[in-house]
């Protein structure tokens, strides 16, 4: 296979750049993303902490906009993260990145996605950027970072495909375990906070309901009419058919109780002092934790780590302490090692675990952690604060007829996980070959 050597800037015929100034933004419009929005496990950009800009301001503050297909290139942070741009667009882009367009006579756009992403050209973009607090890479340095590219039209399009084709494959797995995870969750808000089986009980037995579960009710209603489907959910066998008052949160499920997360769960402090017992662990800290997503990946060695890390085990619920706002909770696909920032959750009794995750997911308790934390920069959540969430309690049996009814789902979640890992392993360790002409 026949190699020719290119700068980055030869293989460029379009660059969208809106560096230099600072976009003004709004209540509402168009999203306007930033580099956190820049994923290297994300085919697309993902929407974290945006931004809005209005009408106006996206017809004539831009110097240009993004068009689909082009490569949005991080210049600052991490440097050389890149991702694509989908069809239809719905955001804008200012600072930090770049949206690139291949130059079609000399390269593929897939390819240069491929090649962009591989390890040979971010090894090199390592070796040019400058700064060590925040890294950065610059514009006018895209004609020092050569490499070399097949000659062969055809070749390229090949590898440029391959790479996407598994790239699509692992976000479509990434999509369905959302929807999973989603359905997982509206389950667990149905039962355990808008009450649904006790309202539908009590609806079938004649008994009173709350004055505050009367609009419920009424939707409960009129679903029990209309589907015998719904009606007969074996799992209703479990729950009360009547209200009780308490102090604390005003109408509960009669026979639940009062309870905090700290009843159910304890944090882990498995600690690891020396760097050489955690060595060969795998790592899962806050950056390799996607934000809303109960589906976390093997992420690998924890060698980057250089203070004390605690051991967690296959099936813990791993918290974002800090700042946890951005919303990090997940169960451990495996055992591993984390560090401080990140509660290890171990539920009391085992068939808890994955009531106890899709518990922690939930936006009224990461709301609630967010709430109660303490700093300003980087505010962090105390343990002793997030165990003290109450919620109405349930039973155990009612709490393992959740997770028997969801088990398919997150069976489900761990294939998909499981084969994305067989998939990205096999891109990347093909990926630099096939570009590098190391296999013909």
């Amino acid at each position: 296979m026949e190699l020719e050597e290119y700068t980055l800037k030869d293989l460029l015929s379009r660059i969208v750049d809106n560096r230099g100034r600072t976009c003004p933004t709004a209540e509402t419009g168009t999203a306007l993303i930033a580099t956190n929005c820049i994923k290297d496990d994300q085919l697309y950009p993902v929407f974290e902490r945006v931004r809005w800009v209005d009408s106006e301001t996206m017809e004539t503050w831009f110097r240009g906009h993004p068009e689909p297909g082009d490569i949005l290139f991080v210049l600052k942070g991490s440097p050389g993260r890149c991702c694509l741009v989908p069809d239809p667009i719905n955001f804008c882009i200012a600072q930090d990145m770049l949206a690139l367009r291949a130059d079609e006579t000399k390269v593929s756009q897939k390819f240069l996605f491929a090649l962009l992403r591989s390890s040979i050209v971010r090894n090199a973009i390592d070796n040019l950027h400058v700064g060590t607090m925040i890294p950065h890479f610059k514009k006018g340095d895209f004609d020092q970072l050569t490499f070399q590219i097949p000659t062969s039209r055809k070749i390229q399009e090949w590898i440029g495909d391959q790479y996407f084709t598994l790239s699509d494959k692992i976000e479509l797995n990434r999509r369905m375990n959302a929807t999973l995870e989603g359905m997982a969750q509206a389950l667990f808000k149905s039962w355990f906070v808008d009450f649904d089986p006790v309202i539908d009980n009590a609806l079938a037995a004649g008994n009173p309901i709350p004055d505050e579960l009367a609009a419920r009710a009424e939707v409960r209603r009129k679903i029990l009419v209309e589907s015998t489907s719904i009606a007969n959910v074996p799992a209703k066998a479990e729950f009360p058919n009547s209200f009780a008052i308490t102090d604390e949160l005003g109408h509960i499920p009669g026979g639940w109780k009062v309870g905090t997360i700290g009843d159910l769960c304890q944090r882990v402090l498995d600690k690891i002092k020396h760097k050489e017992e955690w060595a060969s662990e795998t790592l899962i800290d806050l950056s390799r934790m996607p934000s809303k997503s109960i589906s976390l990946n093997d992420w690998g060695l924890g060698k980057q780590l250089t203070t004390s890390v605690t051991r967690f085990q296959k099936m813990d619920t791993l918290f974002g302490a800090i700042r946890p706002y951005f919303h990090k909770v997940g169960i451990a696909p495996t055992d591993g090692v984390t560090n401080v920032s990140v509660f290890v959750i171990r539920s009391n009794k085992e068939l808890d675990r994955t009531f106890i995750a899709t518990l922690c997911s939930m936006e009224a308790v990461v709301g609630f952690a967010t709430n109660v934390s303490k700093g300003t920069k980087m505010p962090v959540v105390a343990w002793s604060d997030f165990a003290s969430y109450q919620m109405a309690l349930p039973p155990q049996k009612t709490r393992e007829a959740f997770g028997n009814t969801i088990g398919p789902l997150f069976e489900g979640i761990t294939v998909n996980i499981k084969q994305s890992q067989t998939l990205t392993k096999l891109r990347e360790t093909l990926l630099p070959k096939l570009i590098s002409g190391e296999l013909r």
